[in-house]
C-alpha cells in the first residue's frame, strides 16, 4: 500500500532538502503530512541539529493520510544526485514495505531506497525543551540570531569540529536550522 505519492516537474525541492540534511547527519525521520514534508535530525556528536520543512504547495502533486519514516540521507541525496535537476520525478513511500521508490519521469528510470524504522533510529531532538535529554536532544540555548553562508566543504569541517570539540567539553550545544534559498 503506498503511504504517499509526491510529484514534481522539477527534482530540485526534493533534493535541495537532501543536500542541506545530509551535510550534519547520516539519517534522519522524515514526516510527510497533510502539512508538508518536515525532518529534524542531530549529528551523532550531538552537535548540529538540523530542521528541514517543505510546503505541500512546494509540489505538483502532494497525496499523503501521514506517514513517518527513517532514511539513510547520503543514499536519498545519491538517488536524487542521479536525476537532472529539473526532471519531473515522482516518490511513492510504502511503510509496510519499507520502501521509497524515486522514479525520474523523463526517462522512465527508478531508484527503491530502503526504509529505516523510525523506532530503532535516535530520537529526535527536542529544541524546545531548553536542556539537552536523553531523547538525543540538543539544548536551544538564548543566542542572538545569526546568518552564515559556507561552502558545503568548509560546513561538513565545521559539524567535525564541533564534535571533536563537545566530546571533550561539558558545554552544552546549541541547534542550527538550514534552510534551502531557490
Amino acid at each position: 500500500m503506498t503511504d504517499f505519492v509526491i510529484e514534481n516537474n522539477e527534482n530540485r525541492v526534493l533534493q535541495d532538502i537532501a543536500n542541506a540534511v545530509m551535510r550534519a547527519v547520516d539519517q534522519a525521520i522524515f514526516t510527510v503530512a497533510t502539512d508538508g514534508i518536515s525532518t529534524r535530525a542531530v549529528n551523532a556528536a550531538s552537535a548540529v541539529t538540523v530542521t528541514a520543512n517543505a510546503e505541500p504547495a512546494s509540489f505538483g502533486t502532494y497525496s499523503t493520510e501521514g506517514v513517518e519514516f527513517g532514511i539513510d540521507v547520503n543514499d536519498l541525496e545519491s538517488a536524487l544526485d542521479d536525476i537532472n535537476r529539473t526532471a519531473s520525478i515522482r516518490v511513492e513511500g510504502d511503510t509496510d514495505a519499507g520502501e521509497l521508490t524515486i522514479i525520474d519521469r523523463s526517462s522512465g528510470d527508478q531508484t527503491t531506497l530502503d526504509m529505516i524504522d523510525p523506532d530503532g533510529m535516535r530520537d529526535r531532538p527536542d529544541v524546545r525543551s531548553g536542556r539537552a535529554d536523553d531523547s538525543g536532544g540538543v539544548a536551544d540555548l538564548d543566542y542572538d540570531n545569526a546568518k552564515v553562508t559556507v561552502p558545503d566543504n568548509q560546513f561538513r569541517r565545521i559539524v567535525r569540529a564541533a564534535g571533536v570539540f563537545l566530546s571533550t567539553s561539558t558545554e552544552s550545544s546549541d541547534n542550527m536550522v538550514l534552510g534551502v534559498a531557490p
